[in-house]
């Protein structure tokens, strides 16, 4: 006991990790930008032209949202048409998307196996993820 505060190893340990996956999704966000700065090198060799950058959020394992900018890419020239964004391509990340490829696959496996409801528990209770 700490003051007037129990504390248990289970909540010590439940701190210090969300402390560290903090930590992480910080570190992962500056880590994706930087690759967004050596995606638009190429980009410049490939005729695309960068018309701006958009912020992304993703959630990631143990409910870390990353949060990113990267560019959006246009053919030279083009004044319409769909933008494209390197980076998401390169990680295999579609338009709309919120949660990380491995969040959704380990979703997709639980709701598999067991019944949404309890997937959706698991998911929340043991991974953090909403």
């Amino acid at each position: 006991m700490i003051g007037n505060r129990v504390i248990s190893f289970k909540d010590i340990v439940r701190n210090l990790l969300r402390d560290c996956v903090e930590k992480y999704g910080q570190l992962l966000g500056r880590f994706l930008e930087q690759l967004d700065e050596e995606l638009a090198k190429e980009a410049r060799s490939k005729g695309l032209e960068c018309v701006g950058k958009r912020r992304r959020e993703l959630v990631t394992l143990f409910g870390v949202v990353v949060s990113y900018s990267r560019r959006g890419y246009r053919q030279r020239g083009a004044k319409r048409g769909k933008c494209v964004y390197l980076l998401d391509e390169l990680l295999g990340i579609k338009e709309g998307e919120r949660f990380c490829p491995l969040v959704q696959e380990i979703g997709v496996q639980l709701a598999v196996e067991t019944s949404f409801r309890v997937a959706a528990e698991f998911m929340e209770e043991y991974l953090g993820v909403p």
